[in-house]
C-alpha cells in the first residue's frame, strides 16, 4: 500500500490528520480538537485551512466540540502541605464549567484563596478554550481567586493596613506584619506587581480574616472605608487583563497543570537543557515548539521538568 502523500493530510508539514476519507477527516478533526492547545499559531491556521478545504471537498461539516474530550476521574487541586483541598472532576463541557464555577464560588465563603487557587485557574483556563463569556461576574470571581488580574497599589496597601486596624494582632505578629507593609511601601511598582508579590499579599489578608472573622463583613463599612475580599482588591481587573492573561496559560494534560506561557519561555535555557539531558536533543527549540513539547510530555517527564526546574 503506497504511503500517502503531505496533501492528505490537514498538518503537512508533521503529515498528520489524514483527510483524504470522509471518516478519515472526522477521525482526524476530533484527534486535532484535542490537541490544538499544543499547536502553534501559524501551524494551527494552515491545519484549520486545510480541514475547511476537505469538508467543502466531502460534503461533511466538521464542527469543533465544546471543548477538549476528558477522563472523568476526580482529581485533588491542591498545595503541597495544604491543610485543606478540593477535588472536582476534569472538565469536559461548558456544563461543567458553570458547575466548577459555582462550585468554586461557594466554597470561597469556608476555604482560603491558596486551596481554591489551582481549581480557579483550570476553570478559566477551560472556560477561555470553549469561548465562554469571561465577561461576567461569576466568571470575574473565578479570576480573581485565581489571581488573574491587577489591583491598584494605593487600595491595596490601604486595605492592607486596615487589617491591622480592625483587630489586635499578637504582638509576636506585629513586627512582621508591619514590616511587610514598610516593604510594600517602599519598593518599585515594578517590584510590587508582580504576581508572587500581589499573592502574598492577597494570602496575608485572607489569612487574617479567616482568623478573625473579618471575611464575614466583606462588603460592610469598617472605619473609613468598605471592607474588601483580598482577592477582589488585589486582582481586580477588566476584560482585556482577563482575556490577556487566560491567553499565556499553558495547559499540560499529562499532570492536569495550568503553566504561564511566559514563566515557561523565561525558563526556556534551562527547559532546553533539560530536554539536552533528558532527550539527547542537541538542537534548541525555538519558542512555538518549545511550548508545544512541554504540553505533550508524558506524566513522568513533565514532573521530572518541574523538578528539575524547581532546584535551579
Amino acid at each position: 500500500m503506497e504511503p500517502l502523500s503531505k496533501e492528505c493530510f490537514a498538518d503537512q508539514y508533521n503529515c498528520k490528520y489524514p483527510i483524504h476519507t470522509k471518516e478519515a477527516a472526522y477521525n482526524s478533526f476530533k484527534e486535532y480538537c484535542n490537541e490544538k492547545g499544543t499547536i502553534s499559531d501559524v501551524l494551527r491556521d494552515e491545519i484549520e485551512a486545510n480541514f475547511t478545504k476537505a469538508a467543502s471537498f466531502h460534503e461533511i461539516e466538521l464542527v469543533e466540540p465544546v471543548i477538549k474530550e476528558a477522563s472523568r476521574e476526580m482529581h485533588t487541586l491542591a498545595e503541597a502541605g495544604a491543610y485543606e483541598g478540593i477535588s472536582m472532576p476534569v472538565i469536559a463541557s461548558v456544563e461543567e464549567i458553570e458547575q466548577g464555577r459555582d462550585y468554586l464560588i461557594e466554597k470561597r465563603a469556608s476555604m482560603s484563596c491558596k486551596s481554591l487557587r489551582e481549581g480557579a485557574k483550570y476553570v478559566l483556563w477551560a472556560a477561555s478554550n470553549s469561548k465562554t463569556d469571561l465577561n461576567t461576574p461569576e466568571m470575574r470571581k473565578i479570576a480573581s481567586i485565581a489571581g488573574v488580574g491587577v489591583g491598584d497599589k494605593e487600595e491595596i496597601l490601604e486595605q492592607f493596613d486596615k487589617r491591622a486596624t480592625l483587630i489586635e494582632l499578637p504582638v509576636e505578629y506585629q513586627t512582621g506584619f508591619w514590616q511587610f507593609s514598610r516593604d510594600l511601601h517602599a519598593i518599585s511598582d515594578e517590584d510590587f506587581y508582580k504576581e508572587s508579590t500581589l499573592t502574598k499579599i492577597c494570602d496575608t489578608m485572607d489569612e487574617i480574616d479567616r482568623m478573625y472573622g473579618l471575611n464575614e463583613h466583606y462588603g460592610q463599612r469598617m472605619g473609613d472605608s468598605v471592607l474588601m475580599a483580598p482577592e477582589q482588591v488585589c486582582f481586580g481587573q477588566n476584560i482585556d487583563d482577563l482575556t490577556k492573561e487566560a491567553a499565556d496559560m499553558l495547559h499540560v494534560p499529562s499532570i492536569d497543570a495550568v503553566l504561564s506561557k511566559k514563566a515557561v519561555l523565561e525558563r526556556k535555557n534551562a527547559i532546553n537543557g533539560f530536554f539536552n539531558e533528558y532527550f539527547g536533543a542537541s538542537e534548541a527549540e525555538n519558542d512555538e515548539k518549545l511550548l508545544e513539547k512541554v504540553a505533550s510530555l508524558d506524566e513522568n517527564t513533565a514532573n521530572a521538568l518541574l523538578n528539575a526546574l524547581g532546584e535551579e
